[in-house]
């Protein structure tokens, strides 16, 4: 037995941190990455951590205390502020349906990428939540914080109430779905270290750990209508192949923006059922092409 203490130097788990070293730089289709040893500068890699999911001890890594911008990654902060204050009202489940509103559309940031949620139709929060997990719908972001606290500022304050609760110094959000310096948002950071706590403790909450798995969804409204089938942010499903004997890869969150450059999330676990957590930014949106 692969013993959760046993060294990473050898075995499948070296394979793993290997590979989701290379998974990290998979963050769109189209373009060709491959990094078989952590980096030997930080020209095009601004911060990386790899930790043991059980201990969170620390793997390997560069600049992990260094300030980034967590982009869309945020949105698994912002998920579980959600899932906590689902569980504190009865009023609320998975399964309350939400009718959008065209006033909250109206307050979506541009430049997000969004559903296409029209004013009227109806969903179930747990459909909002795979639109915001899998594919980082702005739209369905906004439309999921009103219903669940009112307003985008009471979710926000959830977010770094809980952010302190961790111990997480290091980590401010400013809005709910990862906007940055670019789009005006202008007091939001973290660091790896910070996410990477952030990622575990996020894979904690089913809805969270269940979204992540999985590739493509059948959107629908709540009267049965037919919507959009989305795919996952997380290119491990369509553009990676690697040696499922031996580990799965989970492809938790990935996000984007100008100043952050690609930003990637993600959980890997062996045969045995020992697991680690990988978070990567590199702070530039450019393309890589090197030998394996």
């Amino acid at each position: 037995m692969f013993s959760k203490t046993q060294s990473y130097r050898t075995g499948p788990m070296r394979q793993v941190l290997c590979f989701l070293l290379i998974v990290s730089l998979i963050i769109l289709p189209h373009q060709t990455y491959a990094l078989m040893t952590p980096p030997d500068n930080l020209k095009t890699h601004a911060a990386f951590i790899t930790i043991d999911a059980y201990s969170g001890k620390i793997l390997m890594g560069e600049n992990y205390d260094k300030r980034i911008y967590p982009a869309s990654t945020t949105k698994l902060m912002t998920a579980m502020v959600m899932l906590d204050e689902i569980k504190k009202k009865d009023s609320l489940s998975q399964s309350t349906v939400v009718t959008v509103k065209q006033t909250v559309l109206d307050h979506v940031d541009k430049g997000l990428a969004n559903y296409g949620l029209k004013a009227g139709q109806q969903y179930t929060i747990n459909m909002l939540f795979h639109m915001m997990l899998m594919s980082s719908y702005g739209d369905a972001t906004y439309v999921l914080a009103d219903k669940i606290f009112g307003s985008n500022n009471d979710c926000i304050k959830a977010m770094n109430k809980k952010v302190s609760s961790m111990g997480l110094s290091d980590t401010h959000f400013d809005n709910i779905v990862g906007l940055d310096i670019g789009s005006g948002y202008n007091n939001i950071y973290s660091t790896a270290h910070d996410m990477v706590k952030i990622v575990k403790k996020a894979m904690g909450y089913t809805t969270v750990s269940s979204i992540a798995k999985k590739a493509t969804y059948s959107i629908k409204q709540s009267d049965g209508t037919k919507g959009k089938v989305i795919e996952s942010s997380n290119h491990l499903y369509s553009t990676v192949s690697y040696d499922h004997d031996s580990y799965t890869v989970i492809g938790t969150k990935t996000g984007t923006t100008s100043a952050a450059g690609f930003v990637f999330a993600g959980t890997a676990e062996d045969s045995h059922g020992h697991r680690i957590i990988n978070f990567f930014q590199n702070g530039q949106k450019i393309s890589f092409c090197c030998s394996p």
